[in-house]
């Protein structure tokens, strides 16, 4: 029944708390799925600082701060407000190269050095992207 619903758990026999049981019992299914998931999300999260912890550990200092603006970069990159500016970008420069195609500028006409000068900015921004997105992605050119 749903007097047997318990989050047990036990620590490591060689750790800070010995080995010890911990039993959690909970009222209905619903306090122990919540329970649940909440351990587990926590148990995640310590994998992850651990994980960092040893990915740390015998890093020279400026290792550390490759790795760390690696991190910084990467979580930038990934969020939503740059994807959605990076798409953006993306079709400036699509509508840049139509009105190009459709308007066909003489070559030696002002309009002519207006779209060398946007392709070149596009150009620069997609680069600069191409070149964070190896530094975050190359792991040993840093080493």
């Amino acid at each position: 029944g749903t007097g047997d619903l318990a989050l047990v758990l036990r620590t490591d026999p060689h750790g800070e708390s010995f080995g010890r049981t911990y039993i959690w019992r909970h009222k209905d299914s619903d306090e122990f799925h919540k329970w649940h998931l909440d351990v587990k999300k926590a148990v995640k999260v310590a994998k992850r600082k651990h994980d960092k912890q040893v990915a740390l550990e015998g890093l020279s200092s400026c290792q550390v701060l490759v790795w760390k603006g690696r991190a910084t970069m990467k979580q930038a990159l990934q969020s939503s407000p740059y994807q959605l500016l990076a798409a953006i970008v993306v079709i400036l420069s699509f509508l840049a190269d139509i009105l190009e195609a459709e308007l066909l500028p003489e070559p030696d006409s002002e309009l002519a050095d207006l779209m060398r000068i946007f392709d070149l900015i596009f150009t620069a921004i997609f680069i600069i992207e191409l070149g964070c997105y190896i530094f975050i992605y190359s792991l040993s050119w840093f080493a």
